[in-house]
């Protein structure tokens, strides 16, 4: 088509040559004056109203002259616009075309067999098994979607993805964002899982008028557990965030391994996480920002006799006291407290918390990690020793005491501890992770432990404790009195430079094939890692010598001059040079 214009004409097609009359001159918009007129109370004369009414009535003239012309142009683009929309889906199913053909052609992912994909799915699937709070909080549309969005990229993918049932047993909703269309996705993650164990994640908060909750809330809450009541013998992790999203119901959880419990909100009614006593066997427990005055302290005793592996995150040393008064069978604690306290706390704690007996516990993990002061400058004691001194712990044999670089340490009350509980002669591994002690400390620590099987000691830059006089005191000496005589696997992590770093090699070596008679433990694996360059090329070179001839373990620079990643320690050492 094309519009070709001459004086008073149009002519809209070259193939029809219809034409249309345009007005040579157009009517003459209103003077100023007019238009005040009409603005004003104005009356007309008869001469007025006279040549008013002659000049409406030329326009309604000219209205009626072009409604048909209108009418017909308005077919025209009816017309010119359904062929314009038609083109377009003809040329968007051609780039759709075109795109497909080179995904045949040039994408890598479509030559993977089978097995290599189901290993990536895998991987994206799970990437977010241990979700945090913030992870829940972002999912899109409420729900966890990546085992469906990989089943609908392709019928390869479909295919694939519907032949691993593990692929769809990891569940992750937020009830709180989850639309009620969406739910639908639910079903299909149970029904494609096949029976296998699920890995549950719920984020749910709750509502101001609690127990009550919204309408749309409470729809989307009551679809989400009528799907996964029926399917609660089948959890075997499960793990809440906020409040709970199974109020007075009842749940059948015989199969369950782990129970992660999140940023729990203060219980109001005795109802809440009632179902938590359907439990049927030994599990694993993990509170994270759980205080004395929030979560499950009100369940029956059964439930806290279940609990074998109990792990606390962000806790004081004084409620951490108190919530393991409750669980006082675990077999393992990882614990997580907080360092910043003022040294009033140790008093509190002395007066306010009983002495703790953990007749079954055998391996303690310990974090310790700095408050927020908000600004305060305050003496702290160390929350370790804190805790120590307040727990015994007869049936000990794994110890790790993980502090951060700010930590302080009251070495009595560890060796006060270790005194306690008695434990001086079975305790089997110990790892040191960065507590301030001195070298007399440590080696005071490992005279205490015949036993040891096993020792790890990480040091920080600032408080070295790997020291030539610690190697000197654990190299084997013929007919004097050996440190450690159990050991079999040492680790060191190593900050400072020796002054005579060939200790190393004469320490590693004299453990290596100690005479029979010496009733000391040959040393079976040793692993080294040491940054900021402390360790001689020399040393290194003896080492993997080694090693080579069987001793297990690895040696490892994590930074250098030449492999620093960034280390600044490094870099300005350098510099210096």
């Amino acid at each position: 088509m094309a519009a070709m214009e001459s004086e008073g004409t149009v002519v809209l097609c070259d193939a029809c040559h219809h034409e249309i009359q345009l007005p040579v001159a157009p009517l003459r918009p209103h003077s100023q004056a007019v238009m005040a007129r009409v603005r004003e109370r104005y009356v007309p004369s008869a001469y007025e109203r006279s040549s008013l009414l002659a000049s409406i009535s030329q326009a309604e003239e000219e209205v009626l002259r072009l409604l048909p012309d209108i009418t017909r142009l308005e077919g025209v683009v009816t017309v010119v616009a359904a062929s314009l929309d038609k083109l377009r889906k003809h040329k968007e199913v051609l780039d759709n075309h075109i795109a497909a053909q080179n995904s045949l052609l040039y994408s890598p992912i479509r030559a993977l067999p089978a097995e290599l994909l189901s290993l990536i799915f895998s991987y994206v699937s799970f990437s977010f098994e241990d979700r945090t709070t913030e992870d829940m909080q972002t999912l899109p549309r409420g729900m966890d979607r990546d085992a469906l969005n990989i089943s609908q990229t392709c019928i390869f993918w479909r295919n694939v993805s519907l032949s691993m049932p593990l692929l769809w047993t990891s569940i992750s909703i937020n009830i709180d964002t989850t639309d009620i269309a969406a739910c639908g996705a639910l079903p299909v993650y149970l029904r494609r899982s096949h029976k296998k164990p699920l890995h549950v994640n719920i984020y749910h908060t709750r509502p101001p008028n609690f127990p009550k909750e919204p309408k749309d809330t409470e729809r989307t809450r009551s679809a989400i557990s009528s799907s996964l009541i029926p399917q609660s013998n089948r959890f075997r992790t499960l793990r809440i965030f906020g409040c709970d999203p199974f109020f007075n119901e009842t749940l059948n959880m015989n199969n369950l391994f782990t129970l992660g419990l999140y940023d729990l909100a203060p219980i109001q009614h005795w109802e809440e996480f009632i179902w938590l006593e359907s439990i049927g066997s030994r599990c694993t427990l993990e509170l994270a920002h759980h205080a004395r005055s929030k979560g499950i302290q009100c369940l029956d005793e059964e439930f806290y006799d279940r609990i074998d592996e109990l792990f606390l995150r962000e806790h004081t040393p004084f409620d951490a006291l108190w919530i393991l008064s409750e669980f006082s069978c675990v077999d393992h604690l990882d614990l997580e407290i907080e360092d910043g306290h003022c040294n009033s706390l140790k008093s509190t704690v002395l007066g306010m918390v009983s002495d703790l007996a953990l007749p079954k516990l055998e391996s303690l993990y310990i974090t310790s990690h700095t408050a927020d002061t908000y600004g305060c400058v305050i003496e702290v004691e160390d929350p370790i020793t804190q805790f120590l001194q307040k727990v015994t712990a007869p049936c000990l044999r794994f110890l790790r005491l993980d502090c951060d670089e700010d930590n302080t340490w009251l070495h009595s009350d560890f060796i006060q501890f270790l005194a306690q509980s008695k434990i001086h002669s079975q305790l089997e591994t110990l790892q040191f992770f960065g507590p301030a002690l001195t070298e007399d400390e440590l080696i005071e620590t490992l005279a205490m432990l015949p036993g040891l099987v096993s020792l790890t000691v990480c040091e920080r830059r600032e408080s070295p404790i790997i020291t030539e006089k610690v190697l000197s005191r654990l190299t084997f000496h013929s007919g004097g009195i050996n440190l450690l005589p159990s050991l079999k696997e040492l680790s060191f992590t190593m900050e400072h430079v020796l002054d005579r770093p060939g200790l190393i090699v004469e320490t590693i070596a004299s453990r290596l094939n100690p005479p029979p008679t010496a009733s000391m433990t040959p040393l079976l694996k040793f692993d080294l890692e040491w940054r900021h360059q402390s360790i001689d090329p020399g040393v290194l070179s003896q080492l993997r010598g080694m090693q080579s001839d069987g001793l297990l373990g690895e040696i490892v620079e994590t930074c250098s001059l030449g492999n620093s990643s960034g280390c600044r320690i490094c870099e300005d050492d350098g510099d210096d040079n």
